[in-house]
């Protein structure tokens, strides 16, 4: 195969960089529009939640407002993945974190999929982030997991200090029984389940940018996201956070 002269690589190079460019303002894009069209549903079935109070259309008005809420962590998702939202870095408590999101987390993975938490018998190293930021990054990954398990199984988190690199290491697992069978045949890449919408079209589930959107606020705080496995006996994620470390 011929080589690229300097010149034509550094174009290839830099029309590479452009894709994620685009996208990311595409994303900031999208997420203005459509937050502007969500605060008016918001604040419509509100109203008529209240107007109708225990009566006709109260349940209805609920279900408008949930999918509001979806709405709204979706949007965010994008703001993650274009870099659009403000960050607020501060040193959190990963333990007290995890433990204060655990009922958040159930009910986001919903009542059909157990949820199993083993935090370090020892004290969790501090990490340096945003903490609205992060609890999206869970959030959005135990959803996403939650809509490829389908009804039934369990997700276990699993967090333990790693003295060897001075990172607090994160595993996420979600066993295999309900993963949709296209995850174990050629035509899936495990490789490419951090693009954005690469999931949600090769397995027809997900948001489609829950993913992405994890990884960018993990690598926001100096750390990484990584899939293990991903086969018929399940999946496991693994998130990596650096130790802070006050000055």
């Amino acid at each position: 195969m011929d080589e690229l002269a300097p010149e034509e690589s550094a174009h290839a190079g830099n029309e590479h960089e452009a894709v994620p460019d685009a996208m990311a303002s595409l994303a900031r894009g999208v997420a203005h529009d459509f937050n502007n069209l969500l605060l008016a549903m918001m604040l419509y079935a509100d109203l008529v939640a209240w107007k109708a109070g225990d009566g006709e259309g109260a349940a209805e008005a609920r279900e408008i407002r949930r999918a509001v809420d979806r709405g709204c962590r979706l949007t965010r998702q994008l703001q993650s993945y274009a870099g659009s939202d403000p960050l607020s870095a501060e040193t959190l408590d990963l333990g007290e974190f995890l433990r204060e999101m655990e009922p958040r987390l159930r009910h986001v993975l919903g009542p059909d999929i157990a949820l199993d938490m083993w935090l370090d018998g020892g004290v969790l190293w501090p990490v340096n982030a945003d903490a609205a930021h992060l609890k999206e990054a869970f959030l959005a990954l135990a959803g996403e997991i939650g809509i490829w398990m389908g009804k039934g199984g369990t997700m276990v988190l699993d967090v333990g200090n790693r003295s060897q690199d001075g990172f607090i290491a994160i595993g996420v697992d979600g066993d295999g029984a309900r993963l949709p069978p296209v995850a174990t045949q050629a035509a899936f890449d495990p490789a490419r389940v951090f693009e954005p919408y690469y999931i949600s079209r090769t397995l027809g589930a997900g948001s489609g940018l829950g993913l992405a959107a994890c990884r960018t606020v993990v690598e926001h705080a100096g750390g990484a996201l990584e899939l293990e496995r991903w086969d018929a006996r399940g999946m496991r994620f693994t998130l990596r956070l650096p130790r802070w470390r006050e000055l």
